[in-house]
């Protein structure tokens, strides 16, 4: 995130990534590190939701790839 901050224009990260950091907490860092960078965090566990810092978009799974796409096209519009 530090080398790419100029070209990165969305994060997208599942709740539960391998090794110690979830996607909450690297969402949180991108954010402090990238301010305005738009977020979507995913899950399929219940509950999961508030675990997340205002500002970031949670999307539940399943999701389709139509809504997605236009979350995707919403947040990433200039």
């Amino acid at each position: 995130m530090q080398e790419g901050r100029d070209v990165i224009r969305l994060l997208w990260t599942d709740f539960r990534t391998p090794g110690e950091i979830t996607g909450g907490d690297l969402a949180a860092k991108a954010m402090s590190m990238i301010p305005g960078l738009p977020i979507i965090v995913t899950s399929g566990v219940f509950g999961t939701a508030y675990k997340l810092r205002s500002g970031i978009t949670y999307v539940s799974k399943p999701w389709s790839v139509e809504v997605l796409a236009k979350l995707i096209l919403r947040l990433t519009a200039s």
